[in-house]
């Protein structure tokens, strides 16, 4: 978690499955404690109203302070897989900087350009998360934000996250803010 390595690994994968030569419309990152609460079939209705869209939830009006809590002005170097800060940065000028949920719905024509495109945004924004951690929760957001692309974004991700800590949470109430334990997945009634 929190490795440069997932995000390396997840443009991997992305190349990989157009190699294949699958024929698909949208890619969905997920994990194995994602669980359906609707019927498949109705989701796959819901994407095909949406065709194009990229599906990204951004933090909204609170970019700054996801910026700084998400070590973007931070430099981190990956070593024997351990992350170490290594000193401070600017963020690049010029661009929206944009971070989220590292839970994504990609449609297949901006995959294909974030993993065959050898454009200057693609190629810097790579470089810049090579020295970041977290980077998957801001990076596909940024070069959506700023890519020809910008038009298909939908901040949405279909997921829902009980980010709520504390005693009357139903959560644990770890309050260490690193520490997200019995956040999620949490009783909807």
């Amino acid at each position: 978690w929190a490795s440069n390595t997932l995000l390396y690994l997840l443009l991997a994968c992305l190349k990989e499955i157009l190699q294949l030569g699958w024929n698909f419309d949208y890619v969905m990152n997920i994990s194995e404690s994602d669980f359906l609460v609707k019927p498949l079939e109705a989701f796959e209705a819901h994407l095909r109203t949406r065709v194009g869209k990229n599906f990204v939830a951004t933090s909204g009006k609170e970019m700054l302070k996801f910026q700084d809590g998400q070590g973007m002005k931070k430099m981190f170097y990956n070593c024997d897989d351990h992350m170490y800060r290594v000193g401070d940065r600017n963020l690049p000028f010029g661009l929206q900087w944009v971070g989220g949920s590292d839970w994504v719905i990609l449609h297949r024509d901006f995959v294909h350009y974030l993993v065959t495109s050898d454009d200057a945004l693609v190629r810097g924004l790579t470089n810049f998360y090579f020295y970041s951690i977290m980077a998957p929760e801001s990076f596909f957001h940024t070069a959506l934000f700023n890519s020809r692309f910008c038009e298909t974004f939908e901040n949405d991700n279909f997921r829902h996250i009980n980010w709520n800590k504390g005693k009357h949470t139903g959560a644990c109430s770890c309050t260490r803010s690193i520490d997200w334990c019995g956040c999620s997945p949490h009783n909807i009634r």
